[in-house]
């Protein structure tokens, strides 16, 4: 085949062909191009051209993908026939009404006495003394949430000893009581959250675990993570502690370690878990696993062949730790909540750890607050040991507090970004003061580059925390980790109250007055 070669007239005319300007095309074409993108590159348009920026500012469905990454929620829109315009009101609403804390009314729950409690996804679940189990759902005025409640029970068929509940997955996971056979074993029940009956997404209704040594004295702690429940097992009788987690769909068994360092746990990702320690020497210790490449028997904490430390500095020699917890509340991993517009992004979430300990003769919590994304970002190094300084100053903060808070009880006081707290009424008022911390990346620099904040607004903290030297580690220990915060006065909340929050909610917990008081936003 012979290649034509064009001429140079026919080079010439070619290069005459007039070309379409895209800055020409129409709005309705930009829109629908610019409404696959994400907040980054919307951000990146804007800087393009004015006409892009006037599009972009001007469009409610673009402003509406950039209020979400800001403000740290995710799109359930699908379903729903809310137009852009109005979708974009509620979310600033819901966020302007947080900033300021100003909720919409207030509605109040006498506590059932069954001695169990579950606060998640916005439903507040306890038992009976009669072995019911009451859910309420907590209502959100701004996101269109409707108050309701429902029993299940009490026959279950076992003794219920603990319980957790996933609302979008419609999942009830109940953990059986034991009952001192010789051959024993932990089991989990997986229910259905409106019904009761085992789950159909299920392949097994129960998952199981050995006991190694018979015991029916045994606290717990359950973490769901969208496909994965996770359970620390606490014996009374023996120091080994244990956490299994499974896959529920598929019912199997992912990892299962034990120790008696081991204290708690956390989820961060679909493959990494976070366990928190106390080694022999007294020290705190973080230890990461990637339970998707580690052996599912059963294994010493120290023999995890995929396991990262992450070291803490050296205590002083007056102070000396009790516990260390972790605690963290994502949001909806998945499942979909067809009935509201947004909620919360769970790919970014706080991890509160608390360390209690005591210095001198003095019983103190420290809190250290650590973004997921940071430990993510640190495992991929791939070392073994992390030391203190690689990982704990500069993305970080830690601060000081009474052995009284956070309390060791009512622990949902973390939801995703934000942490709430109880505070001594503000200039020796009567009542209770509550503080809402929040740790949003985005939101917090969009907000320090504005003019137009005022105090009613709360405050962003920039500047570093300084833990002394003596109290409770060796040196100073300079962190930098910036919040925003705000605090509300109750002036007819009691003292004692403790504080627990959800998407939608602020959770006032007076056991004296057997009642949880809830703010609506």
């Amino acid at each position: 085949m012979i290649e034509h070669k064009p001429t140079r007239k026919e080079t010439k005319k070619k290069q005459k062909i007039p070309t379409i300007c895209i800055i020409m095309l129409p709005n309705e074409l930009f829109i629908q191009i610019l409404g696959n993108l994400d907040y980054q590159n919307l951000l990146a348009c804007m800087e393009v051209c004015s006409k892009f920026r006037d599009l972009i500012i001007g469009t409610a469905s673009l402003q509406y993908i950039i209020e979400l990454a800001v403000s740290g929620q995710r799109d359930r829109s699908q379903s729903c026939t809310t137009s852009s315009a109005d979708q974009l009101q509620c979310l600033e609403n819901h966020q302007s009404a947080w900033k300021n804390l100003k909720w919409s009314r207030e509605l109040k729950i006498p506590m059932a006495d069954g001695g169990l409690w579950e606060l998640f996804g916005g439903v507040l679940a306890q038992t009976t003394p009669q072995g019911e189990l009451v859910f309420h759902q907590l209502p959100s005025d701004l996101r269109g949430i409707e108050e309701r409640s429902w029993k299940l029970g009490p026959d279950f068929g076992m003794r219920v000893r603990d319980f957790a509940i996933d609302p979008p997955q419609d999942l009830l996971v109940l953990m059986e009581s034991p009952n001192g056979e010789a051959e024993q074993e932990y089991r989990l029940h997986l229910r259905s959250l409106s019904t009761g009956k085992p789950h159909p997404l299920a392949k097994n209704a129960v998952l199981s675990l050995p006991q190694v040594e018979s015991d029916i004295e045994v606290s717990y702690n359950i973490q769901i993570f969208g496909d994965l429940i996770g359970v620390y097992f606490f014996p009374s009788s023996i120091p080994e502690n244990e956490v299994g987690l499974w896959d529920w769909k598929t019912s199997e068994l992912l990892v299962n370690i034990f120790h008696e360092d081991l204290h708690s746990f956390s989820l961060l990702s679909d493959r990494w878990i976070v366990l928190s320690l106390v080694d022999e020497d007294g020290r705190p210790l973080l230890h990461a696993i990637n339970f998707r490449e580690e052996s599912s028997e059963r294994l010493e904490i120290y023999d995890a062949e995929t396991g990262q430390f992450f070291v803490y500095p050296p205590l002083d020699e007056d102070s000396w730790v009790h516990s260390f917890e972790i605690r963290a509340d994502p949001g909806f991993l998945s499942g979909e909540n067809t009935t509201v517009s947004f909620s919360r992004d769970a790919e970014y979430f706080i991890l509160v750890l608390t360390i209690s300990l005591t210095v001198g003769h003095v019983d103190k919590n420290l809190i250290h607050f650590v973004p997921s994304t940071h430990l993510l970002s640190v495992l991929e190094d791939a070392d073994d040991f992390h030391d203190w300084e690689s990982w704990i100053p500069g993305d970080t903060r830690m601060q000081m507090t009474s052995r009284l808070e956070p309390s060791n009880v009512w622990v949902c006081y973390v939801y995703g970004t934000k942490f709430v707290t109880a505070e001594p009424a503000l200039g020796g008022k009567c009542g209770l003061s509550v503080r809402l911390y929040d740790f949003n990346d985005l939101a917090l620099r969009r907000d320090a580059q504005r003019s137009d904040e005022s105090e009613a607004h709360g405050f962003i903290e920039t500047s570093s925390s300084i833990i002394a030297a003596g109290n409770p580690f060796y040196q100073d220990i300079i962190t930098d980790l910036p919040y925003w915060s705000n605090v509300l006065h109750l002036e007819d909340a009691h003292g004692h109250c403790k504080v627990m929050c959800s998407e939608d909610n602020i959770v006032i917990v007076d056991v004296e007055c057997r009642e949880y008081r809830v703010l609506v936003f």
